[in-house]
């Protein structure tokens, strides 16, 4: 039974060895090559590549003195790619691109410079990455942003391939490497005030012709632009006023699934993964509603939407190997992030790779309820409520827990949907040396910015 005892007097599961370590999200980059999976393990502000065979067997890729990671955007994202057993990535000193041969030593393919790249991608029909390159030579502060093209054998820039837009994210190709689609936008969008679709043919020798943009809406955010086995391109935007899957058939673009839920995220970094084929009939997403995200079948012939039972309230990094099987990153309010690896056939999620062997007593921990209050201008606010949790204790009758309440910075912030370990995610940053001390348990509520919850 529960001692009554006042707030702020607790003893709090909460010690400086669950608060301690890396970052909470610390798995990211999923890819496959072939039925080996890949990703990005960021331990201790150092970014590796691991991977996993089809046995699970875990091995790092990338050896030590080598952070990969890029500084495209400032924000970085998808920093490598993988082809048959080679990988491509981006290191955070020099940034340089590197190719490495499994079990050998990386060896620079671009040249010195203060060059940035970003987004790669592996074109096999020319033998070539395709990558966005951000070009600070001529200026630090205006610098030039293009898609180019780089010979994995030499050591140069690359060749450029498009220009002419501040900005460029998600070079993707079809499937027999004839096409090749692509976002841009100038200054002073941002990607998720308005991007444009572009596609173009990819002709001999290499180069993109006939490039047409297919929607250049100054509100039309517009991300991840992918192709279906059959060449189908698809993608998400908000000009429903929420992000949901389009493709474009019949020069127009067609909704595959109408909903007030939000299929994508805001694009702060390269490679964001919220979606992929399983088939010409199944696309397999993640969408967010009310803070928690959750993975979803969508039969695209039958316009339906089925969300798949599992554990976990957070997913991310989502990749698909074949029709029956994906993987992703994941957690839950009591789960840490792990890697997770799902056959769709019998719905079972598998654990490649936890981010920490820790574990908390669900009874411990606070799962928040999502409120809605409203706000000036007959606007209305988010958040999320954490109530005070701990097993062994309760408040007093005639005493209310403090309040804390957090808000987010920046245009697109939300609270994260998933336990991290790290008691800042609970408690005021002001308040977090005194809550070791005294070990309180506070009420806390998250507010979100711009909307997000």
């Amino acid at each position: 039974m529960a001692t009554k005892q006042p707030f702020g007097s607790w003893s709090s599961p909460i010690t400086g060895l669950i608060s301690g370590g890396s970052s909470p999200y610390r798995f990211s980059q999923l890819q496959y090559d072939g039925k080996n999976l890949y990703w990005v393990d960021d331990e201790n502000d150092c970014q590796s590549v691991l991977t996993a065979d089809s046995e699970g067997k875990i091995r790092r890729v990338t050896p030590s003195g080598y952070n990969v990671r890029t500084r495209a955007h400032e924000y970085g994202g998808r920093s490598y790619v993988v082809h048959e057993d080679v990988i491509y990535f981006a290191n955070f000193a020099d940034q340089r691109l590197y190719r490495q041969n499994l079990g050998e030593e990386p060896r620079a393919i671009t040249a010195p410079g203060p060059l940035r790249y970003a987004d790669m991608i592996f074109d096999a029909a020319h033998h070539r990455i395709i990558a966005v390159r951000e070009d600070h030579r001529c200026s630090d502060i205006h610098a030039e942003s293009t898609i180019v093209a780089i010979d994995p054998q030499k050591d140069e820039y690359g060749t450029v391939l498009i220009s002419g837009h501040d900005f460029y994210m998600h070079p993707r190709q079809n499937r027999d490497g004839s096409q090749l689609a692509y976002l841009a936008w100038n200054h002073p969008q941002m990607p998720w005030d308005g991007t444009e679709l572009w596609l173009g043919d990819i002709g001999s020798g290499g180069k993109i012709i006939h490039s047409r943009c297919l929607s250049d809406s100054a509100t039309d955010s517009i991300l991840e632009p992918t192709f279906s086995p059959q060449g189908i391109l698809t993608f998400l935007s908000d000009r429903s006023g929420w992000w949901n899957l389009y493709r474009w058939i019949d020069q127009e673009a067609q909704r595959v699934y109408p909903t007030r839920r939000e299929f994508g995220l805001p694009a702060w970094v390269f490679g964001m993964a919220t979606y992929g084929y399983l088939s010409e009939e199944y696309i397999l997403t993640i969408y967010m509603d009310d803070s928690v995200r959750h993975l979803a079948l969508i039969d695209i012939k039958g316009h339906s939407l089925r969300t798949l039972d599992l554990p976990y309230t957070y997913f991310d990094s989502l990749i698909i190997r074949d029709r029956d099987y994906a993987a992703f990153a994941a957690a839950s309010w009591h789960d840490l992030v792990a890697v997770i690896g799902l056959s769709l056939s019998s719905g079972n999620p598998e654990i490649i790779k936890t981010s920490s062997a820790l574990t908390m007593d669900p009874r411990d921990v606070s799962v928040p309820q999502t409120k809605v209050f409203p706000t000036s201008m007959d606007q209305e606010a988010f958040m999320t409520f954490y109530a005070p949790k701990n097993h062994l204790f309760t408040g007093m009758d005639d005493e209310l827990p403090p309040l804390i309440v957090i808000s987010h910075g920046g245009p697109t912030s939300g609270t994260r949907p998933f336990s991290t370990g790290q008691p800042e995610d609970l408690l005021s940053p002001v308040l977090i040396m005194a809550a070791a001390l005294i070990t309180a348990e506070p009420t806390a509520i998250d507010c979100g910015g711009n909307g997000a919850s």
